[in-house]
This record gives structure tokens, C-alpha cells and sequence, in this order.
């Protein structure tokens, strides 16, 4: 499972994700910054992710074994301007603010498979994500969006993991937070795991 870049509102909200962090930006500092802008990205609502990983685990067997599938909506690649608008429009008097930088990515994603083979179409838009955002900071459900618990990447380069019982442990968060760890070691270590995991 290949999942689009993430957003919307989840019992820990991340903010170190471009739609609900530009949405954070335009409630609490009325300013955005764009990127470039031109470039397209796919997206998928958090709970649009759930439902789909619960297609994926109940269908037939025939249709998803051994098979790669990009999570996400044909409708929801956006460019990034096309993202700004959006924030803009819920955030009225929002300003943007348009920079230029060497980070030129730009990829639209065919999500045609996953819809043909488990029926999966996403039921929200970037607006509606957008849209519960500012809610929670209306309803003061979210303080500092800037928090590192809203943060995978900040989080670790904080505190590491809250329970670094083990090498495994060491080794999942090290992978976490975007270093690479042998093939060798990583196996080891899922040994090393699957012998003391409890049964449930």
C-alpha cells in the first residue's frame, strides 16, 4: 500500500503535512508560503485511508494478493497553488505568499487500480480536511500547531522514542526518522522481535 500525502483531522493531528499545515499557518499566522507551486501532488483524507485499508483487508483474495496499490483519488491530485486557494477560500484574508526553491518534485498519481478492483473512491475533499481543521482551532481542540507531538519527524529529533526497550526498537525508530538500516540488521532484529512478541 502506497499512500497520497496524508491530511485532516485525526486524534493527533499531524502539522508536519502540507495541507493541514498550511491550514494551521492561516488560522494562527494569517500567511502562507507556497513553493514553487506549479507542482502536482496527490492526496488522501485520513479517514478516506482507513476505509480503504478496510476494502483492501476484506477483499477477495484473487483481486489483491501479491499486488502494489497507490492509496488516493484521481480527483485529489492538486497542484500546490491549487491547495493555497483552498486554504485561502476557508481562511478568508488568508495572504499567500509565493517563494521559489531547488525542491521541484512534481507527481500526479494514477489511483485507477485501487478503484476498479476494491471500488474505493474518496468522500472527502481538500476543503472538507481544510474545513474540520479550522474547526478544531475554533473550538481551541488544537493549541500550538508548531508542538512536535503533531510532528513525526520533530518528535524524534527531539526524544528519539518514548521506549527504546530494545535494539529493535532503536532500529524501527532509526528507520522512522529516515535513516537506513542494513537489510541484515533489520532482519535480525525481526527475529529478535517475533520470538518475544506477546500472542494475542
Amino acid at each position: 500500500m502506497r499512500f497520497a500525502t496524508v491530511f485532516g483531522l485525526s486524534n493527533r493531528p499531524r502539522f508536519d503535512l502540507v495541507v493541514n499545515l498550511l491550514s494551521a499557518k492561516a488560522k494562527q499566522d494569517g500567511r502562507i508560503t507556497i513553493f514553487n507551486g506549479e507542482q502536482w501532488r496527490p492526496f488522501v483524507h485520513v479517514s478516506d485511508l482507513a476505509e480503504a485499508i478496510m476494502l483492501l483487508l476484506n477483499a477477495p483474495l484473487g483481486s489483491v494478493s501479491q499486488e502494489v496499490f497507490m492509496w488516493g483519488d484521481n480527483r485529489l491530485n492538486q497542484t500546490l497553488t491549487d491547495v493555497a486557494e483552498v486554504v485561502q477560500r476557508v481562511f478568508p484574508g488568508t495572504q499567500i505568499e509565493h517563494a521559489e526553491n531547488t525542491d521541484r518534485r512534481n507527481y500526479r498519481v494514477n489511483f485507477s487500480k485501487i478503484e476498479k478492483r476494491v471500488g474505493f473512491r474518496c468522500r472527502y475533499t481538500l476543503e472538507d480536511g481544510v474545513r474540520e481543521i479550522k474547526a478544531a482551532f475554533d473550538l481551541n481542540e488544537i493549541g500550538n500547531y508548531r508542538d512536535i507531538r503533531f510532528s513525526n519527524l520533530g518528535f524524534l529529533r527531539e526524544t528519539g522514542t518514548p521506549e527504546n526497550k530494545s535494539e529493535f526498537d532503536e532500529a524501527v525508530m532509526a528507520a522512522f526518522g529516515g535513516a537506513q538500516i542494513h537489510p541484515v540488521v533489520t532482519r535480525k532484529m525481526t527475529r529478535q522481535y517475533l520470538k518475544t512478541a506477546p500472542v494475542h
